[in-house]
């Protein structure tokens, strides 16, 4: 009888030791969570954008810039796409051999495979910014007036306005995520490195936020 208590507290105790050792870890855990989501949430404003705009302006260039990589053939694209509408869920067939206009068809047809999937991707890594990608152009359903469709970007900045660029690639998101990054160099997608302050025009026409550069000073439009 003796022995069958003390084994019963030693099971007691060891439950008792387990359960608290479980809330210990828990505990550690969500403050981990918590921790790097408020890193993430940081985000600039109009201001700070044209402040960086600005300063990098003024920053001088790299110098040591990548070539790139060699010369390739690109793939011969395919005739056919299928484009589905993330917003409607529709299907669109893009076809270019029932095409009116097959210069047009190919042209949607490469955005659907390359482009699209490109700058859905590249998107993602656009931080400090409310950002989103507005497909709805390349869908019929969506838009059954449009002949062109194209990539729309839109920035919600924090004073509640919209802007919107059309007509984006990926290679504009590209630049948009190197300069909230605090890259001084862009690379395109050939591995080809510039001096980002040569593209400050196309950043200003992205973000949505004007800046006047002179040669002697650069100064608040």
């Amino acid at each position: 009888m003796e022995y069958l208590l003390t084994g019963i507290i030693v099971i007691i105790f060891a439950l008792l030791l387990g359960f608290s050792g479980a809330r210990g870890e828990t505990k550690t855990g969500t403050a981990k969570n918590s921790s790097s989501g408020v890193a993430a949430t940081k985000s600039f404003k109009r201001g700070d954008i044209q402040r960086r705009l600005i300063n990098l302006s003024k920053n001088t260039a790299p110098t040591e810039l990548a070539t790139g990589a060699m010369c390739y053939r690109p793939a011969m694209p395919p005739k056919k796409a299928d484009y589905n509408c993330p917003k409607c869920g529709e299907k669109t067939l893009y076809n270019l051999e029932t095409a009116e206009d097959r210069n047009l068809e190919a042209k949607a047809i490469g955005a659907v495979e390359v482009d699209i999937p490109n700058c859905r991707r590249t998107i993602k890594l656009i931080k400090g910014i409310d950002v989103s990608l507005d497909e709805s152009q390349f869908c019929k359903k969506c838009s059954p007036d449009v002949k062109t469709p194209k990539l729309v970007l839109t920035i919600n900045y924090e004073d509640g306005k919209k802007h919107r660029v059309e007509d984006v690639t990926n290679d504009d998101l590209v630049l948009i995520s190197e300069f909230l990054s605090g890259s001084d160099k862009h690379k395109d997608s050939g591995d080809v490195e510039t001096p980002l302050k040569d593209h400050i025009k196309r950043l200003s026409e992205l973000l949505g936020v004007e800046v006047k550069i002179d040669k002697e000073k650069t100064e608040e439009k």
